[in-house]
């Protein structure tokens, strides 16, 4: 399962959902506006750009990184 930390009018972050769609990928959308402990818990970890996408425990990236961390993987 993947998680898509972004925000309201970011183009990458809806870009990054159309992607999941497209992949047919299970993924929960997490808005920062609507949980702000997650943009300190991110602020910790030094992220902050959005969006940040995480799969499982790891942290992918953005969405070049997603396009990129995909090619890797074998689904099936």
């Amino acid at each position: 399962m993947y998680i898509i930390i972004g925000k309201p009018d970011c183009i990458w972050c809806d870009k990054a959902k159309l992607f999941m769609l497209d992949k047919k990928l299970d993924y929960n959308y997490v808005d920062l506006h609507e949980n702000i402990w997650v943009a300190a818990i991110m602020m910790k970890g030094g992220y902050k750009k959005v969006p940040l996408i995480i799969y499982q425990t790891e942290v992918v990236g953005g969405y070049t990184e997603l396009e990129e961390y995909y090619k890797g993987k074998t689904y099936g």
